[in-house]
């Protein structure tokens, strides 16, 4: 018989993906059977960042599927909003304890692998609904520590997809050091490429980079600093976590276009040229805002929208992380 997950434990009425959670190739060929008539997603339970999903599996590829990481959830596929730039809106909301770490944000994405973390695209409404259900899940659960969970927008309502307790995440550092520097500032958060840190193999010169072009966030200077990029994460060779903070959205989301250019060596490291990177990137928005507005997209704003996909070479794919803890056996 099936068997409740834990969300729906706490509230039936909190909208999750249909599924099954799978520990051998039967009970996963099971579930299929039992969800033939819908597109399936297959996602470890025992994953992050959004590795080892596969995205509408063929039939083949689950006959000889060896559960390489665990047992898997096997969910339905869902139809996911998108944002103006075409990208699937993923929200996520922290808690520390039972106290939220700073506000809803939207999850960047490459594929299925998050990126990093902007502002949300989602209308009050929605937020008001997630933020609900977050809350009644910390009600039930008391945490003591750290954690946070992920929905995706299907319909204009969200869907929660992924939950994760009693651990920090790629989120909790950025949030934490905003509130503490920069609390009424925009920020734009993402994991830097890094091979394009390869040629600074210390923080000191990746930092330096940052000052000679003036747009270095300096901690002890933050009272008088409004804007610039801070090293969150520098691990050379595994992950180097950005944030960019600035007074409003849009400027925060320049000053990245200012440092991915600054690093793949597009742009040279002087003040007055990253000024005009940021120029650059302020009139692409504006030109793709404008073309939304007018429905239609000029042969420049194509190339705009191109040139940051392929900064960011993310397959345009859908993107989905779930939560489910049904068993078909």
């Amino acid at each position: 018989p099936d068997t409740p997950s834990v969300i729906e434990t706490i509230d039936p009425t909190i909208r999750i993906p249909k599924g099954w959670v799978c520990h051998t190739k039967s009970e996963l060929l099971e579930a299929r059977s039992k969800m033939q008539d819908m597109d399936v997603i297959l996602k470890p339970v025992f994953g992050a960042t959004g590795q080892h999903i596969i995205i509408k599996p063929s039939d083949e590829t689950l006959r000889n599927y060896d559960f390489p990481v665990g047992a898997v959830n096997l969910e339905e596929f869902l139809e996911l909003d998108r944002d103006n730039c075409g990208e699937a809106i993923s929200p996520a909301i922290h808690y520390i304890g039972k106290s939220l770490v700073g506000n809803m944000v939207d999850q960047i994405m490459e594929g299925c692998v998050y990126e990093g973390w902007r502002k949300t695209a989602v209308n009050p409404q929605f937020e008001a609904v997630a933020l609900e259900t977050m809350n009644t899940i910390i009600d039930k659960l008391q945490p003591q520590g750290a954690g946070g969970v992920d929905f995706l927008s299907v319909k204009g309502e969200p869907v929660l997809v992924d939950i994760n307790f009693a651990r920090f995440n790629g989120a909790h550092a950025p949030k934490l050091f905003l509130q503490a520097y920069a609390p009424n500032s925009a920020s734009y958060i993402w994991n830097l490429k890094v091979k394009h840190v390869t040629q600074f193999p210390t923080i000191d010169a990746w930092f330096s980079k940052l000052q000679s072009a003036g747009i270095a966030f300096v901690p002890s200077e933050a009272a008088h600093t409004i804007e610039g990029v801070f090293p969150i994460i520098f691990l050379p060779g595994y992950r180097v976590t950005c944030i960019a903070i600035a007074t409003t959205t849009d400027r925060a989301d320049a000053i990245h276009c200012m440092v991915d250019d600054l690093w793949v060596g597009t742009v040279v490291s002087e003040k007055e040229e990253a000024r005009e990177v940021e120029d650059r990137c302020h009139r692409d928005m504006a030109e793709i805002r404008e073309a939304k507005q007018q429905k239609k997209e000029p042969e420049e704003g194509r190339e705009i929208r191109q040139r940051r996909r392929r900064r960011r070479k993310r397959p345009l794919i859908e993107t989905q992380f779930f939560l489910n803890k049904k068993s078909p056996v």
